[in-house]
C-alpha cells in the first residue's frame, strides 16, 4: 500500500465498511493494505520473526476490537499505527520483564552456516543493538518513519507529538545510528585484522 492513490482508495473502502458497521470487512481491508508494513514495524521492534508475526496478530485483534469506537479524526492508517505503537511498547516491556525474571539472560544467538549469512547477521545485530540503545521515544519514531514508511505528519499523529518534534527525534536517531554503526565497523575491523595477520603468519 505504497501508492497514494491506492492508499486513498483503501481509506474510502474501509470507511464504507465502517458506515455499514461491517467491522470484519473493514479489518480485512486494513490487513490487506497494511499487514506488510506492520510486519516490518514489529520485526524492527522485536528482531525475531516469530515474535513479530504474533505481535502483528495482536495488533490486528486490538484494531478489530477498537473499530466500533474509531472516531475518524485521523486517517485509518495513522490510527492503526498508533495502536501498533502501543502494542510494540507493551511487547518490549513484556520482554524486559521476562529477562529480569530470568536474571537478565539474553536469547541465544542463532548460528549462521554460511560466511556471507554470518556477516549479514553481524550487520543486522549491530543495527539491532544500535536501535536498542536509542530512547523509546526516538526508536519508535525511527521505526514508524523508516521501517513502515509513514510520513512525518503521520508519525507525529501516531505518537501524539508535533511534526517538528518527530523530525527532531528522527534526526537524533539517525545521528546516533550512524555513530554506533561506524563504531561497530571499526571494532569488527580490529577483530578481523589480527586474525588475518595470524593466518598469514602461520600459513605454510
Amino acid at each position: 500500500m505504497d501508492q497514494p492513490g491506492e492508499a486513498a482508495d483503501l481509506e474510502i473502502l474501509v470507511e464504507r465498511s465502517l458506515d455499514r458497521k461491517d467491522y470484519r470487512r473493514a479489518l480485512e481491508l486494513i490487513a490487506q493494505g497494511h499487514a506488510a508494513a506492520l510486519g516490518r514495524l514489529c520485526l524492527g521492534t522485536l528482531g525475531q520473526r516469530e515474535e513479530a508475526e504474533e505481535l502483528v496478530q495482536e495488533i490486528l485483534l486490538q484494531t478489530y476490537t477498537a473499530l466500533p469506537s474509531f472516531e475518524r479524526r485521523s486517517s485509518v492508517r495513522t490510527w492503526l499505527f498508533a495502536i501498533a505503537r502501543r502494542c510494540c511498547a507493551q511487547a518490549i516491556e513484556k520482554r524486559a520483564r521476562r529477562r529480569r525474571a530470568s536474571g537478565g539472560a539474553l536469547e541465544p544467538a542463532r548460528v549462521a552456516d554460511l560466511r556471507l549469512e554470518l556477516e549479514a547477521r553481524r550487520r543486522e545485530e549491530r543495527l539491532r543493538r544500535a536501535l536498542d540503545e536509542l530512547s523509546v521515544a526516538v526508536r519508535e519514531v525511527m521505526l514508524l518513519r523508516y521501517v513502515t514508511g509513514l510520513s512525518f505528519r503521520e508519525v507525529a499523529e501516531a505518537c501524539g507529538i508535533r511534526e517538528e518534534a518527530a523530525r527532531q527525534r528522527a534526526s537524533v536517531g539517525l545521528r546516533a545510528l550512524r555513530r554506533r554503526l561506524n563504531e561497530g565497523e571499526g571494532e569488527e575491523r580490529r577483530r578481523v585484522e589480527p586474525a588475518a595477520a595470524w593466518n598469514q603468519e602461520v600459513a605454510p
